[in-house]
């Protein structure tokens, strides 16, 4: 039998002692690591123990020497049970025999006896201790029901009890058992009624100034179980007084339950979840969560100061919070934070981890460095006494090497598969670093920072005010429409093969959601497409049917406020603003308004919206249904009752809207900064930084806006130029760069590329690069680069032999033309005709372009098919009508600008005279020289020159 772990240890000791070289080394050992423990503080002297650990010691002490004093116990009486009495001949001496098989066999019987009869002792201790907490929990229960019920003798018995040993009429002794009777029932119905108010009205039968002339007031109190406070001596008009504080205090009571629930629900303290799962039920009340932007303390002093007439308790406040407006756990962690927060946020509780600044809180900090936090000067630090102010850094090791994180974008080279070999490109990822560096490098980056970020904290706050007080002063002929694209919806089948989960096999569908304002109500929509793009004119198409809903339902509508958040790829961009001041005015409204939120803080209603919608998709899925596409996604929904609107938009729909959207839209200043565009007449515009709505309807002159007007710009005839002039480094003001060619520094190498906007800070520029083998391809999404990233200025660049190109492509068509029309053989119409079918085959919409940048030269190509096939009518009626040859020439100039990148992406042409398909040019050196890219804006050349530009 194996020996247990204290066997080995006994026998281990006792092999130690008997070697007494072993055991003083042994002892020797423990003592060393005795005086190590006590020199480190692990052992105290009772004299160094504080009075609370004195005692626990002590009361260790007292319960080892119990215990020990048990176990001896135990053991003598064991022995002296098991022993034998002592042998008569104690005079002869014997020897201890060795001990034999049997009897080492009997000893390990005894111990393993021994062994088993402690535990069984243990355990019957263990179930004797929770019997006698049984017993102990039951003699109270017993204790209490006893106190409970001690007068719960029947009213027959107290009358007995009462007229025992007299002898009393039936009068009498029915009246005694009415009177306990009554006094029974009436005294359980008020012990078991909880509300204040039937408690007062049963005060209010029972009292009277009868029971106070016959001196029975306090008998009467404790013979129903209420207290004798309750009623004072006019005790009807302290009724009636109880009853109107009550009301009084019931309805304040709502207005402050009112007031804390509308703030808590604000957009700036706390946010729509967007997902489909976040919802919440109680009571059978389904609400969509929100989460708390800060802590419920923070936002108790925020509404105290911003009602400083309402009286409220921290606790009374958060019994008010809603049930649906929550805390977020990590869960529910946000997963669309603003970048600006989220970096300054580890820079400061670096800072105050490292014991260097006192608070984390963004307002604090802010308010120290600022005079006045409401005031724009100040917080857009252009305060002539407060923009050099810092936040105050406490003493500490300045110089100390410290590690904090950060969220920054950059260029990863990947390798991808294509046709069998690899491809090497560069994509932009964003990614959390740890940024590392002296403690005086982090305190200059977070003093830099907070400066950037006051004005950044200024809009936040700025915004949702003014559109709060929007909403609060709108009038009958208004309207709020608050809009977001919604995560695309992926299309489910109740049953999928395997092969369905991956791949193309995926649909997507487009939701565009939002809520619009209109005196009381508030409605929400959503369109649905399955055209995945969400630029102005989807945007458009998705607003189209909801702008006829409100022209046919509220025809007295004239003013028309839209909010949105300002990606610049979607609503805060050129297109959006021109179609807000062209298309908008055909349902006839008079006055267009919209307002941006925040880079980064555009959480609104419309995300509920989605992820409300997104939900009863999926319960109809999960009940058998299947959702394909746009059209049976809608049907779906619509099957169910919903106070939420559902529209269609097709493809057809944005591209209506395409085609009225021009291609040279002029770029609108600062467009990076606006966050109101304003429009009452076609074409014009009138823009601002802040959002302000003190004129309304009309725009007034807060926070200087400007006016823009929209111009069809015409494709540029000049002269080539001999040598391009350079300009120096632009500043973040200069407004004059907006569409100008310049040279910048993109991963660390001079590439070309054209400003779209500029702001306080940074450049907002469209670039090229490299991708692959392709020395100079448009990156798909603008760039944000700061001042030193755009070295210099190309005026007018690389105007090589202009008028020759146009005058060679003039007398090509025109000898195309004249040879057409001298001779046309069988042969040569077939030929046209196959040449014909081979250009519509590729024009097909069918046909899928290797390279996205093709799809505009695939609208000029159309262009010029149609300009074929009416030159083949012609030619066949024998007429060419007189500026056929301009008209081409200017449709061939004019696809030529909305197309810049058909040489430098490598996509798919058609050279003309030689009947076939020829790839893009590989490089820029034979690109050049090539007669078809000598042009004034050629892409290649301007890559050249800025490379050689900036080498100079």
């Amino acid at each position: 039998m194996a020996l247990t772990s204290a066997e080995r240890s006994r026998r281990w000791r006792e092999r130690q002692k008997q070697d007494p070289e072993k055991h003083q080394k042994y002892l020797q050992k423990e003592k060393q690591r005795y005086q190590e423990r006590k020199k480190v503080g692990k052992l105290k002297n009772v004299e160094e123990l504080s009075e609370r650990e004195k005692r626990a010691v002590r009361k260790q002490w007292r319960k080892n020497q119990q215990n020990k004093r048990k176990k001896d116990k135990e053991t003598k009486n064991l022995l002296s049970s098991n022993t034998p009495p002592n042998s008569p001949c104690q005079d002869l001496a014997h020897e201890e025999a060795p001990l034999d098989g049997r009897t080492s066999r009997g000893r390990k019987k005894i111990r393993k006896d021994r062994s088993k009869a402690y535990r069984e002792i243990n355990k019957l201790r263990v179930k004797l201790a929770q019997k006698e907490k049984d017993v102990a929990r039951y003699k109270k229960r017993f204790y209490r029901e006893r106190v409970k019920n001690k007068n719960l003798d029947s009213p027959r018995t107290k009358t007995n009890t009462l007229i025992r040993g007299q002898k009393v009429s039936d009068e009498v002794k029915r009246t005694l058992n009415f009177h306990h009777s009554l006094v029974k029932g009436i005294r359980e119905k008020y012990r078991l009624s909880v509300d204040r108010r039937n408690k007062e009205l049963f005060i209010n039968v029972l009292t009277s100034k009868l029971l106070r002339k016959y001196r029975l007031k306090k008998y009467t109190a404790r013979a129903f179980g209420y207290s004798r406070k309750r009623v004072t001596l006019d005790h009807e008009e302290n009724i009636k007084t109880r009853q109107g504080l009550f009301k009084r205090d019931r309805t304040r009571v709502d207005e402050l339950q009112t007031s804390v629930r509308s703030f808590l629900q604000r957009d700036d303290n706390s946010r729509t979840a967007a997902g489909k799962k976040d919802s919440i039920t109680r009571n059978k009340v389904k609400k969509q969560k929100r989460f708390l932007n800060d802590d419920l303390k923070n936002l108790h002093d925020k509404f105290l100061s911003e009602f400083p007439n309402l009286k409220l308790s921290y606790s009374l406040f958060c019994r008010f919070r809603p049930f649906w407006v929550l805390k977020a756990t990590e869960k529910d962690r946000e997963t669309c934070l603003c970048i600006k927060h989220e970096n300054l946020q580890y820079q400061v509780d670096k800072l105050k981890g490292l014991g260097l600044i006192s608070t984390t809180n963004f307002n604090a900090l802010a308010a120290e460095v600022c005079c006045e936090t409401e005031s724009k000067a100040c917080m857009y630090r252009e305060c002539v006494q407060c923009k050099d102010k810092q936040v105050e850094i406490l003493d500490g090791d300045l110089g100390k090497q410290v590690t904090w994180k950060k969220w920054a974008s950059r260029r990863v080279e990947k390798v991808k598969r294509v046709q069998g070999e690899d491809v090497k490109y560069v994509t932009s990822l964003t990614m959390r670093e740890d940024e590392s560096g002296s403690v005086m490098s982090l305190v200059g980056e977070f003093q830099e920072n907070l400066k950037k970020n006051c004005r950044h904290f200024f809009n936040i706050k700025h915004q949702y005010i003014a559109l709060r007080t929007l909403r609060q002063n709108m009038t009958e002929s208004e309207v709020l429409i608050h809009i977001d694209f919604s995560e695309n919806y992926q299309c489910k089948y109740n049953r999928e093969i395997q092969s369905v989960h991956f791949g193309a096999n995926q649909n997507q569908v487009t939701l565009h959601t939002g809520v619009f304002y209109y005196k009381d109500t508030c409605t929400g929509f959503c369109t649905i497409s399955d055209y995945n793009k969400h630029g102005p004119p989807a945007i458009w198409a998705h607003l189209k049917p909801i702008l006829s809903l409100l022209r046919s339902t509220y025809p007295d509508i004239t003013t028309v406020y839209f909010v949105s958040d300002g990606p610049t790829t979607q609503y805060r961009c050129k297109a959006n603003f021109y179609l807000l001041s062209s298309l908008f005015f055909d349902w006839g409204f008079q006055v267009a308004n919209w307002s941006f939120l925040e880079a980064g803080h555009g959480k609104g209603p419309a995300d509920g919206i989605g992820g409300s919608v997104k939900r009863a998709a999926d319960a109809f899925v999960l009940k058998g249904g299947s959702i394909t596409n746009a059209d049976s996604m809608k049907t779906a929904l619509q099957q169910k009752e919903s106070s939420i609107r559902f529209f269609s938009v097709s493809q057809a729909d944005v591209e209506e809207i395409q085609r009225i959207l021009p291609a040279d839209l002029d770029p609108v200043p600062q467009t990076m900064k606006l966050h109101q565009v304003y429009s009452d007449e076609r074409n014009k515009l009138s823009v601002r930084v802040l959002s302000c709505f003190c004129a309304q309807p009309k725009s007034c002159e807060c926070f200087e806006p400007s006016s823009f007007t929209f111009t069809t710009m015409t494709a540029s005839m000049g002269s080539p130029s001999a040598d391009p002039s350079i300009e120096s480094r632009p500043s973040t003001t200069d407004t004059d760069w907006i569409g100008k060619w310049c040279v910048v520094l993109y991963d660390d190498m001079p590439f070309p590329g054209i400003v779209q906007d500029v702001d306080d800070e940074d450049f907002e520029v469209k670039v090229m690069h490299r991708i692959g083998q392709n020395p100079a391809a448009w990156h798909e999404i603008d760039e944000i680069m700061d001042a030193q990233a755009v070295q210099r200025q190309i005026n007018e660049t690389v105007r090589i032999a202009n008028n020759e190109m146009l005058s060679s492509f003039s007398d090509l068509l025109d000898s195309r033309l004249s040879e057409m029309q001298r001779s046309i053989s069988e042969n040569q119409k077939a030929i046209a005709e196959k040449q014909e079918a081979r250009i519509e085959k590729v024009m097909s919409d069918g046909y899928k372009f290797k390279k996205r940048g093709n799809e505009e030269q695939h609208k000029h190509s159309v262009k010029v098919l149609s300009k074929i096939q009416e030159a083949n009518e012609s030619i066949k009626e024998q007429k060419i009508e007189e500026g056929s040859t301009q008209n081409c020439r200017s449709i061939g100039f004019r696809g030529r600008e909305e197309n810049q990148q058909s040489t430098d992406t490598g996509g798919e042409e058609s050279q003309r005279g030689k009947g076939k398909e020829t790839q893009g040019f590989e490089r820029v050196d034979k690109a050049l020289p090539h007669t078809t890219v000598v042009d004034s804006d050629n892409i290649q050349g301007i890559y050249m020159e800025a490379r050689s530009l900036l080498s100079m």
